[in-house]
């Protein structure tokens, strides 16, 4: 079973391209574009707004297979960032989990256009046992990931919820 959840990344990554091509945006920043926003290395970093609000938030974007992989494992926060975003070039019903990660974490998955397709809650599984999956009940383009509540503080997780990506960080 352990050898079996230490595989799933791997799976999750597999044959799977990234769809840096969000919206319009050729590529995502590769860095930081805001002062107080660490450079992580390994992750891009997008931009996203939600509904209507012009307001710009900033994610990081794990653009590799590595950082797939990597997600949140060992990390308690974002670092200032407003949420991880996984993008994928198809839709997809990968599931996730939260192996290795010390702390509870809100996934809600979205569609091609951005709106909400399903939400959950993954509980903190630090030992990376027997951690449980996570999938959404209907295919997915995005996976959006912040620390729990994070979702639900931006309004991603309201019925009828967009996420618009693309661009940087302002």
């Amino acid at each position: 079973m352990i050898v079996a959840a230490l595989a799933l990344p791997v799976v999750i990554g597999t044959g799977v391209l990234i769809y840096r091509a969000v919206r319009d945006d050729p590529a995502p920043a590769p860095a930081a574009e805001r002062e107080d926003l660490p450079i992580i290395a390994g992750f891009g970093v997008i931009g996203f707004r939600v509904d209507d609000n012009p307001a710009v938030r900033c994610a990081l974007l794990a653009a590799t297979l590595a950082a797939q992989q990597q997600g949140m494992q060992g990390r308690r926060h974002l670092s200032g960032y407003d949420a991880m975003v996984f993008a994928f070039a198809q839709d997809v019903t990968t599931p996730f989990i939260n192996h290795f990660v010390p702390v509870d974490l809100s996934i809600g998955w979205y569609d091609g256009d951005g709106l909400l397709v399903d939400y959950a809650v993954m509980d903190a599984c630090p030992d990376g046992k027997d951690c449980p999956l996570h999938a959404s009940k209907d295919p997915f383009r995005y996976a959006i990931e912040t620390p729990v509540g994070g979702l639900e503080a931006m309004g991603l997780t309201n019925a009828g919820s967009v996420v618009h990506l693309g661009g940087g960080c302002t």
